[in-house]
């Protein structure tokens, strides 16, 4: 149907710090609970995959009515909910988003994501950050 697709690449903040906190068995739950979260909110057109250490990557294919950033958004202050073993406090996500241009590729668009997340990250994390005007 031609419809653009959004790519979210979303990070676990401090992820070192809860594997040294709480142990790696720890931050293996985490990573367990934040992938079993992504893979039961996405719709059967979306794609999530583990891209690596504590990254996610999100592909979101967009109708007329989707609005990625609102979308990405929701992603990020859902995963407040998943449980650190032992710990008060919350699982935090830091997020870049970009919408695939017409003829890129989807490594392009990871890369373009990639650097949207480090913004994110410099910016103070626990946010989403977008070239999405």
């Amino acid at each position: 149907n031609n419809f653009p697709v959004a790519v979210l690449i979303l990070d676990i903040d401090f992820f070192k710090k809860i594997n040294d906190t709480y142990s790696h068995a720890v931050g293996d739950s985490v990573l367990s609970q934040l992938g079993t979260y992504l893979l039961g909110t996405k719709r059967t057109y979306d794609l999530v995959c583990r891209w690596g250490g504590e990254e996610f990557v999100v592909a979101i294919l967009l109708d007329k009515e989707d609005k990625p950033i609102q979308a990405a958004e929701r992603l990020r202050q859902q995963a407040h909910r998943i449980k650190i073993d032992g710990a008060t406090e919350t699982v935090k996500l830091s997020g870049g988003l970009v919408i695939m241009q017409e003829n890129e590729n989807i490594d392009s668009a990871i890369k373009r994501a990639d650097t949207m997340l480090y913004k994110a990250k410099e910016s103070g994390r626990n946010r989403i950050m977008t070239d999405i005007a």
